[in-house]
């Protein structure tokens, strides 16, 4: 899946709740706000919430006034907005967005439109019908439950990166 992160500009990722679509999300807001991704800086945004509080706001202006402006206020805010804008001009923001079917039916196709004009985006879905988001045509993704072997081979990757980590 972070092959695919790095590979594509516009991906949609399905999976059954609970099978890790917000935490791969988190993942990949801290590998690139890290610096391991070139090019890319993150803006994660929980869709259930945007489409509660959003008030009509574009995707990056509710990201600045609702998620950035706890970091930064005045014209430091001002100025990320500025560079933020200028990096989505560029193709440097990457949306990281969550749980489009959470957010109610009758706004749905509204931020459809919103997310289709994305320059850069992944959006996750629980498997509720396949969804239009004019993303790439290899980029709908189908996260599928672990084996036990699965299971097993993460949890020997999970240890070593600890090992890794703490060394």
């Amino acid at each position: 899946a972070m092959e695919a992160v790095r590979r594509l500009k516009r991906m949609v990722m399905f999976g059954a709740p609970g099978i890790g679509k917000t935490t791969f999300l988190k993942f990949v807001t801290r590998q690139m706000a890290a610096g391991k991704m070139e090019n890319s800086f993150p803006v994660f945004l929980s869709l259930y919430t945007y489409a509660a509080e959003s008030d009509g706001r574009d995707l990056l202006t509710f990201a600045l006034e609702n998620r950035f402006s706890m970091l930064y206020q005045g014209k430091e805010l001002e100025a990320l907005g500025r560079l933020l804008r200028l990096w989505h001009r560029e193709g440097k923001l990457v949306f990281l967005l969550d749980g489009l079917d959470e957010v109610p039916a009758a706004r749905r196709e509204r931020l459809l439109r919103q997310i289709q004009s994305l320059p850069r985006f992944v959006l996750t879905s629980r498997p509720a019908g396949r969804v239009d988001a004019n993303q790439e045509p290899d980029g709908t993704l189908d996260l599928l439950p672990l084996d036990d072997g699965g299971v097993a081979r993460f949890v020997r990757k999970w240890e070593e990166w600890q090992t890794d980590r703490s060394s």
